[in-house]
């Protein structure tokens, strides 16, 4: 992806095995891309499930992020 001028990469100053990885311009316009065609795609099989099911989902997924979020602040 580097190579593809999708990423860039640097290393630590302060630390020569650590690298930093960002995205580029050209990393986001593609994730956009991926994203907008990928979601395309999804919705119209997703589009059959029952509004109190996909209530429930979101609930439960709300639910672990904030007990992983709050797990995470402990083991710092």
């Amino acid at each position: 992806m580097t190579a593809k001028g999708y990423l860039e990469k640097a290393s630590s100053a302060d630390d020569g095995r650590v690298t930093y990885i960002s995205i580029t311009e050209a990393g986001r316009q593609l994730s956009q891309r991926y994203d907008k065609e990928y979601f395309a795609r999804l919705a119209p099989l997703l589009a059959d499930i029952p509004d109190a099911d996909a209530e429930c989902a979101v609930r439960t997924i709300k639910t672990i992020h904030r007990i992983m979020s709050e797990r995470r602040i402990t083991l710092e």
